[in-house]
């Protein structure tokens, strides 16, 4: 659902529970969002999307997810611009390899204030308290005044959104306002909100007014809001694997690099002929990994 109303360009706001995917809500959109970009040619330097987060600590978390997500993909960079960020390159390289057991930054992970200056990154992380210091600062005003840049804004996420209540909730509303009005692309701005703690149904009318006065007066209707649907599985047991299957189809996938992947397959019907399991559905044009998740389900 999630996936669908970012696509479609609507503003949204995901309220599930702790550890349900919200991040994954909107890291897959904007990242989709950059690769179409690059596609097309068109993905030069300058901020697309915005990650904006209460304190420093859930910054550093979100760049971990986006190093180990990004890694393979050198085209898109990303850069965290906080209190803690360093001016030059050779600063933030040592600081970073003192915090990383010696690692060097990826190549798309931008670590210095002087490197984002230069050539802004396509996601930038950062705190409210920095982006109202960026937003004021000449020297940090090329994210949103330098036309090289500027008319690239596409997202702005606000995860932990119910943070941003009473009077820290007026000071990010008015902060955001400030934001979209600097920007080229105010009217094109998607926002997404996150927070596993905003309310049940019965208060979808106070979300809704609660998003749109935080994220500059923009629209949420009630497609907007996503939360979590459990789903129940009625796999029926059909049998009990035991320690020996898993034995061997462990030894098959722990020794599968050299193989193709029509061998890895064959090797493991084999396999499952040998203990007798019944394979549910069929198995043409399934993949290893499906039959053997069609298999699992169906073990006592």
């Amino acid at each position: 659902d999630a996936l669908r109303v970012a696509l479609a360009g609507k503003n949204m706001v995901v309220t599930t529970g702790t550890g349900s995917g919200k991040t994954e809500c909107f890291l897959y959109p904007v990242i989709h969002y950059l690769l179409e970009q690059e596609k097309d040619g068109v993905l030069s330097p300058g901020v697309r999307i915005l990650l904006l987060y209460p304190m420093n600590a859930l910054a550093n978390d979100q760049m971990q997810r986006l190093r180990e997500l990004l890694k393979d993909y050198p085209s898109i960079t990303f850069g965290s611009y906080t209190g803690e960020t360093e001016e030059t390159r050779r600063d933030a390289v040592a600081r970073y390899r003192l915090l990383h057991d010696g690692e060097l930054p990826l190549e798309n992970e931008l670590v210095s204030r002087e490197q984002m200056k230069e050539t802004p990154p396509h996601i930038l992380v950062t705190n409210y308290a920095m982006l109202e210091y960026l937003l004021v600062r000449p020297a940090d005003n090329v994210f949103f005044d330098d036309p090289r840049f500027n008319g690239f804004w596409k997202y702005i996420v606000l995860d932990e959104a119910h943070v941003y209540s009473g009077a820290s909730g007026m000071e990010v509303s008015i902060l955001l306002r400030r934001l979209a009005h600097r920007l080229p692309t105010r009217e094109s701005l998607q926002f997404i909100l996150t927070s596993a703690t905003l309310g049940d149904d019965t208060k979808d009318k106070e979300i809704l007014h609660f998003a749109s006065s935080l994220c500059a007066g923009k629209s949420f209707g009630n497609a907007s809001i996503i939360r979590a649907k459990r789903k129940e599985t009625n796999f029926e047991a059909t049998f009990s694997g035991n320690g020996a299957l898993y034995q061997d189809i462990l030894n098959l996938l722990e020794n599968d690099r050299s193989q193709q992947r029509n061998e890895i397959k064959d090797h493991l019907l084999n396999i499952l002929k040998k203990y007798h399991i019944p394979i549910p559905g069929t198995i043409n044009g399934k993949k290893a990994e499906e039959i053997l998740y069609d298999v699992f389900c169906h073990d006592q």
